[in-house]
């Protein structure tokens, strides 16, 4: 069974890098994309940076990352408020070096400007730009995810910050889905008495990212009360949301006739499509 396995991690390797000349083979994209709205004060947007340094320097998470096929998966982090922006660029992470650099990379972040990104909950357009990131960059993947987090609804576009339901960001998240995201998993932070999973709250923010947010085979929404359990929030959802494709798994793919060199070659042209 060992040597079958690793027949098959071969093969996977071999094609994948025959096919993707010049682009790097992962097994998971990720776009980390994070609200800087008028809500989230200096001290919240540092806890915010401080978890995920934590969580990309912990062994649990560089272990998921390294039990996937290709044992490697790209992310890049954005922030958003009104409008969205890239914050780091796509990068490689493999090993707990590449995780440190990545780690001290978002600690040295500055909090966009907010005459750039404005000050309302503009998800809509961050699920956008996601997109647009994912299918812009070049890099090969067998799965594609956006993360986002936010401790509001959406306020602008069509949609006020005490609306249960956003059809704009309904559509921004189904639009993603078509265009080859394989999933959209959510976050939300309890903000005061508008957004959060008490009586009190205008919107339950649970339901909200149910309805409006999250999407794709397997997706999920998580909920902690303040950045200050960012931290730990943040690890276990990207310990969830890592979900690299193993070899057994990867099999039908080859039997029906489609196999990694296939795989990748069609995600190029999904790429080159949206792009386009």
């Amino acid at each position: 069974m060992r040597a079958s396995k690793f027949a098959f991690v071969s093969a996977l390797a071999l094609w994948a890098s025959a096919g993707t000349a010049s682009a790097v083979t992962v097994d998971q994209e990720i776009v980390f994309m994070n609200d800087v709205s008028g809500s989230v004060d200096a001290t919240d947007f540092n806890f915010m940076l401080t978890g995920f340094a934590e969580a990309f320097r912990d062994a649990s998470v560089i272990a998921k990352i390294q039990s996937g096929s290709i044992g490697q998966i790209a992310v890049t982090l954005g922030f958003f408020a009104s409008t969205p922006v890239q914050a780091t660029p796509w990068t490689i992470i493999s090993d707990a070096v590449s995780g440190n650099a990545f780690a001290d990379a978002v600690e040295a972040l500055i909090r966009p400007d907010p005459g750039i990104v404005g000050f309302e909950d503009g998800t809509s357009a961050a699920y956008d730009a996601a997109v647009s990131w994912l299918f812009g960059n070049d890099i090969d993947s067998l799965r594609q995810s956006i993360d986002i987090v936010t401790e509001g609804a959406q306020s602008i576009d069509g949609c006020g910050s005490s609306d249960a339901v956003c059809t704009t960001l309904q559509a921004a998240r189904d639009n993603a889905l078509i265009a080859g995201v394989d999933q959209i998993n959510a976050l939300v932070l309890d903000d005061r008495d508008f957004f959060g999973n008490d009586p009190a709250d205008v919107i339950d923010a649970v339901l909200y990212a149910q309805t409006n947010m999250i999407g794709g085979s397997g997706s999920f929404v998580k909920f902690t009360e303040d950045f200050g359990g960012f931290s730990g929030a943040i690890k276990d959802k990207i310990v969830a949301e890592i979900n690299p494709v193993p070899a057994p798994a990867a099999l039908p793919l080859l039997a029906s006739g489609l196999g990694a060199f296939g795989f990748m070659g069609w995600r190029r042209k999904q790429k080159a499509a949206a792009s386009a």
